[in-house]
């Protein structure tokens, strides 16, 4: 395909259930909520419906089921101006993600159901348009192997964020340009007790940008190459409400929790940056 876009996301897109509390209970314990939202989440997600709205072109690649959460998925996209072409409709549940977040801190508890994936059959790259950049957020790894190297083909820069250890990922580092990686992954797969430490370890691996978030807290040490790190914040991207949203309270437009804004402030800043256009302080 001739067609060309800024940046063209693979990732989960789970329907998130929040609920805001006054403080976490303890084990067996009880809590009234006093504020409940229900919205699109997903990281890739998040960052591709926050760059359609600072007029970029963005599409998803994700897998949804044949249900309502899947058909209202999809109709968000479009609704964002995101393109929904390239979702892939499975049999089975959409993704559901559910927890509790501390109001104030924005500390937070989430839980993940999923039962369908993209698989490298699932990929049509001659279908794709060309994109300045791939985003991934690394849960289908075969399948992001095949869309980082396909990206890197075509010209792509290569970008992956990482949240937390869960599914091994290191068959997708080496196709990456540029790392945004949470502190829940980047302290234990380095063995560093601060970010910037961990940051500084991950840089070495190759000459890419490395970026590392420390969720509530909100700051990011980042680190270019073998270059070193700097420390800065980047909350001025966002409004503080203290509920970790979906992207419908994405930092560019409206509220949005802490944790979320922080990581899409980053994701956004290298996709600005590789479409040519403005990046944040991140």
């Amino acid at each position: 395909m001739s067609e060309k876009i800024d940046c063209l996301g693979l990732g989960i897109m789970p329907l998130d259930i929040l609920l805001e509390i006054p403080s976490f209970p303890e084990l067996g314990g009880k809590r009234n909520a006093t504020d409940m939202i229900v919205q699109g989440g997903g990281p890739v997600p998040n960052t591709m419906i926050g760059l359609a709205r600072l007029g970029l072109k963005t599409a998803v690649i994700a897998a949804v089921g044949d249900d309502f959460v899947g058909r209202e998925s999809r109709l968000e996209l479009r609704k964002e101006k995101v393109d929904d072409r390239f979702l892939v409709t499975k049999r089975g549940r959409s993704d559901l993600a559910a927890g509790y977040v501390e109001q104030g801190s924005g500390r937070r508890t989430i839980v993940l159901h999923r039962k369908i994936r993209v698989t490298p059959r699932d990929l049509r790259t001659g279908d794709y348009p060309i994109p300045r950049l791939v985003h991934l957020d690394g849960r289908d790894v075969p399948a992001s192997v095949k869309l980082a190297r396909w990206g890197r083909k075509v010209g792509a820069i290569v970008a992956f964020d990482i949240g937390s250890m869960r599914n091994e990922v290191a068959p997708l580092l080496p196709l990456v340009d540029q790392l945004v990686v949470a502190d829940a992954f980047a302290l234990p797969y380095t063995g560093s007790r601060t970010t910037a430490a961990a940051v500084i370890k991950l840089a070495r691996l190759w000459p890419g940008t490395v970026s590392g978030t420390e969720g509530t807290r909100g700051r990011t040490a980042r680190g270019h190459g073998r270059s070193g790190t700097k420390t800065q914040d980047p909350m001025a991207h966002a409004n503080a409400r203290g509920l970790a949203g979906g992207r419908r309270n994405l930092a560019f437009r409206g509220p949005r929790g802490v944790v979320g804004r922080c990581r899409a402030a980053c994701d956004a800043d290298y996709v600005v940056a590789a479409a040519g256009g403005r990046g944040g302080r991140c």
